[in-house]
């Protein structure tokens, strides 16, 4: 049995219990708990961080990601059993453990282990090994009626899994992390303790990310979608989960395989194929319908318009121009049901049946607007008069696993080859030059 994550109604119901209004100060406190409640959404659903609370309040911590507040509530527990167990021993075990238990976990068909088996791995970090009769079901590492040791809730277990790997336990890297142990390791790289260790992370970003699970690293972007016109230059990219600043940069691999450029952008888990440069002339801004890129199967292959806008983030990155300049650009999204183009240009162009919606309150990497317009009439006709790139940066795929890994360890013939089918299989589909 599982506990459910709590809902709005039972987390305010918890906040104004633990801070009634007959003590003087409880506005304030309340104020201060739904701070932290909005900053660490997962506080809010997971009852055994929400119980934490009150102590974070009354203690004024200022904890704003979800690695702190772990990284807080191990510190206070590893303080309250200090009684019995160096807490150094005590992290140094639990570490172990924890790397033992994740990576023996299918064969063992169990995340218990037994007391022998934590008599072993205390040995092997030179802890004591005949303490552990301390350990109660009240603690964040217990034992059950069986005799059985075990972390008190797997969280705490993927916690220790993900500082064992900060801190250069090869064998982390050799498994497939959970969503949460991305979700930690993210929010480690926000944290002051992931912004002193930098260059640790960079080592990691290195590794083949989508073997392991981590990529996307970041909150996965919205596809293409129907939009109002009042919102669609209103929301910006970056309002959901976003890895460091420091660590965008080490996300994008740009690779070339036979003059073929591909982009692989892992904090998003995005593939681009990129036209050479020479190549964004008048042959490649191919006039194509709406209505043709609909038959051909075209249009679920456009970018969405956060994809756009990452993509852009990716031209600052590699100092590459990825997007043709001064021409539109059509993109997958719709406003009121009429399908969306874009432009980078000094001005906004002025073309009958075209509607300027406004501009993005981003510019590229030359410094130029980015501009959103609207095909008001049927664009059956649209593209006899309007030169239009069909696809940008064609977006090869938003990569499962499988398919991320197995472009990861392409030869650059593998790569080229890979890349040349899906182009291919466009032209056929559509009957036009890929």
């Amino acid at each position: 049995m599982y506990l459910q994550p709590f809902d709005e109604q039972q987390i305010e119901k918890f906040v104004h219990i633990q801070f009634p209004l007959s003590r003087f100060d409880s506005i304030s406190k309340r104020n201060k708990a739904n701070d932290i409640i909005e900053n660490i959404p997962e506080l809010s659903v997971r009852p055994m961080l929400l119980s934490l609370l009150p102590e974070l309040v009354k203690e004024k911590t200022d904890i704003s990601r979800l690695y702190d507040l772990y990284t807080y509530m191990i510190n206070s527990w590893l303080k309250y059993e200090a009684v019995w167990i160096e807490p150094g021993y005590l992290r140094a075990v639990s570490k172990e453990l924890a790397v033992y238990i994740y990576t023996s976990r299918k064969n063992r068909h169990t995340e218990r282990i037994s007391l022998s088996e934590l008599h072993e791995v205390a040995e092997k970090v030179g802890a004591p090994r005949n303490i552990w009769n301390h350990l109660s079901d009240r603690s964040l590492l217990n034992r059950d009626s069986d005799g059985g040791i075990k972390f008190s809730h797997r969280s705490i277990m993927e916690y220790f899994f993900v500082q064992s790997a900060i801190d250069g336990d090869d064998r982390c890297f050799e498994s497939y992390w959970t969503d949460f142990m991305r979700d930690l390791f993210v929010s480690w790289g926000n944290s002051d303790a992931g912004s002193e260790n930098v260059i640790r992370a960079q080592e990691i970003l290195k590794l083949d990310l989508e073997s392991m699970g981590l990529s996307p690293l970041s909150q996965p972007l919205a596809g293409p979608s129907d939009y109002t016109l009042k919102n669609y230059t209103q929301k910006q990219l970056g309002t959901g989960r976003r890895i460091a600043a420091s660590w965008r940069t080490h996300s994008i691999k740009l690779m070339n395989a036979g003059g073929q450029r591909v982009l692989q952008d892992d904090e998003f888990g995005l593939v681009w194929a990129v036209p050479p440069a020479s190549e964004y002339g008048e042959a490649s801004v191919r006039p194509m319908s709406y209505i043709e890129m609909a038959k051909g199967s075209v249009l679920k292959d456009l970018a969405s318009r956060d994809q756009f806008l990452s993509l852009l983030e990716a031209e600052r990155i590699t100092c590459e121009d990825l997007v043709p300049r001064e021409t539109y650009l059509w993109l997958g999204d719709t406003v009121g049901g009429k399908p969306v183009v874009v432009s980078i240009s000094p001005q906004a162009f002025a073309l009958s049946g075209v509607r300027v919606i406004g501009s993005f309150d981003v510019k590229d990497r030359h410094g130029m607007p980015v501009w959103a317009y609207v095909v008001e009439t049927r664009p059956t006709k649209f593209a006899e008069k309007v030169k239009l790139v069909s696809a940008i940066a064609t977006k090869v795929s938003e990569i499962d696993w499988q398919t991320g890994q197995r472009m990861h360890r392409m030869s650059e013939e593998e790569l080229l080859t890979y890349i040349q089918g899906v182009f291919d299989m466009r032209t056929t589909k559509t009957g036009v030059d890929g």
